[in-house]
Formats: structure tokens, C-alpha cells, sequence
């Protein structure tokens, strides 16, 4: 009953308070848990859904499918919302699982959300170095790169492993080729 009140209060931050209490005692709720994600979004609480994505946590697959999940719709109910500070909450100095940085870009992308997807793609990428075929650095290649990952933001996996693999071509201008390559 208090979680209706809340509700119909739009108190989100009781909400919030008030299902993690319900999940303390019964973790594994799918209802629960995503009761408690979609609050904690609506509550603007980013950091707390750090954990989620925990490579260390047993659960952290499943957890962090749930998180995608809620999210993708959290992001089609709220179009408006810039959703400010989630990337940084989620993924401090720029740094989380591969998987996690990757996941979430498709599911941005998806939802047409193309700043926050290339965003979360360079950081998965690691510090990409583009060159031109002069080998000279351009604003144009990240340019084109970034063009290239929107174009395939329905298949965003293609994308990754057409930079990761050494190439990413601009196909509307094939004597534009742009190799992408991690400096590693």
C-alpha cells in the first residue's frame, strides 16, 4: 500500500527506498528488481545502478541483461529526458566492462539515442586512433566514423567489428577509407 502512496505522491526517492527494503529480503523477485531499476532512473539515483553491472557479481550476465532491459524502456517512455549523469554514474572515469560499454550503446542506438551510443562506443573501443590514408588525424575521420557507426546503429556488432578489425568504410565515398585501430 505505501508503494501506491508513493506512487501517486511522485515521491520516486521512497519508492525507491521502499522496494530496496522488499529486495534486502528477497533478492531474486524479478519484479522487484525491475521495480527497483526503473525507480532508481526515475529517482535519477545512476549510481546505484553501478552494481548491476559488476563483472566481479556471479549474477552479473543476467544483471546486466535486466539493466538493458529496463532501460531501453525507460528510454522510449522518457523521450525527452537526457537521462545526464547515467553514462558517468554507470561507468566512472569512462571505465566498466567491455560488455556492459558495448551492451549499452546498442541499446541506445536502438532507441535512437546516437550521442550516448557512440559515446559508450569509444569508450569500449579504448582510445581508437584514426588515420586517414595520408596518415594524417582529421576531425573528418571521426566524423566519418562516427557517421558510419550511426548508419549500423541497427546492427551495432557489425560496426564494433568492422573497426576492431582494422577498417571502416564510408560506403557513399569508397575513396574516403578510414582505418580505425586501437593503439595497442
Amino acid at each position: 500500500m505505501a508503494l501506491w502512496a508513493y506512487f501517486a505522491a511522485g515521491d520516486s526517492i521512497r519508492m525507491l527506498s521502499l522496494t530496496a527494503s522488499q529486495l534486502a529480503e528477497t533478492p531474486r523477485v524479478r519484479d522487484l528488481q525491475q521495480a527497483y531499476l526503473w525507480y532508481a532512473m526515475e529517482a535519477r539515483q545512476y549510481a546505484i545502478l553501478r552494481r548491476w553491472i559488476d563483472p566481479e557479481d556471479p549474477n552479473f550476465n543476467e544483471q546486466r541483461t535486466l539493466l538493458l532491459a529496463v532501460l531501453a524502456i525507460f528510454i522510449q517512455t522518457h523521450p525527452r529526458d537526457d537521462l545526464t549523469g547515467l553514462i558517468e554514474s554507470l561507468f566512472p572515469g569512462g571505465k566498466g566492462p567491455v560488455s556492459a560499454l558495448w551492451d549499452s550503446a546498442r541499446v541506445f542506438a536502438a532507441c535512437g539515442r546516437y550521442a550516448q551510443a557512440i559515446t559508450l562506443g569509444k569508450l569500449a573501443l579504448g582510445p581508437a586512433v584514426c588515420r586517414s590514408r595520408k596518415g594524417l588525424a582529421s576531425a573528418s575521420c571521426a566524423e566519418t566514423c562516427q557517421r558510419g557507426v550511426r548508419s549500423r546503429a541497427g546492427n551495432f556488432v557489425f560496426a564494433y567489428r568492422t573497426i576492431r578489425g582494422g577498417k571502416a568504410t564510408d560506403s557513399r565515398n569508397q575513396s574516403n577509407q578510414i582505418c580505425c585501430s586501437d593503439p595497442d
